[in-house]
């Protein structure tokens, strides 16, 4: 999908836009949880608010399965780190990830790892 394809699906009405923005958000390393298509890692380039969805478009990787050194949900992850063993991650791509229902900020340490972790 192109950035233009990208741009074209977010442009969402005014009327249904939230008037709060989260800039703080973009660029810096995160894990997003989504609804509708699980668990991706990296930074996101753009987030749209719109009245009842979530938006991002990102350069990351899906984690299919990943097991925390720590712990056992996503801020765990986000906090102890990932054990790479037990972890099942997708290929680096731009993704748009719909129904974002939680945004976690982790460490740049940690997205380095899971961005340069081998695909089995």
């Amino acid at each position: 999908m192109s950035t233009e394809t990208f741009d074209e699906f977010l442009e969402i009405p005014v009327e249904l836009m939230s008037t709060e923005t989260f800039d703080e958000f973009l660029e810096i390393p995160v894990i997003v949880r989504s609804s509708a298509s699980g668990v991706h890692v990296g930074r996101i380039s753009k987030l749209v608010v719109g009245d009842t969805r979530v938006t991002v478009r990102m350069v990351g990787r899906r984690l299919w399965q990943c097991q925390c050194v720590k712990g056992v949900s996503l801020t765990d992850l986000a906090v102890y780190g990932i054990d790479l063993s037990q972890s099942r991650i997708s290929a680096e791509a731009e993704v748009l990830v719909t129904d974002v229902c939680e945004i976690i900020t982790i460490a740049d340490d940690l997205l380095d790892e899971i961005i340069g972790a081998d695909i089995p």
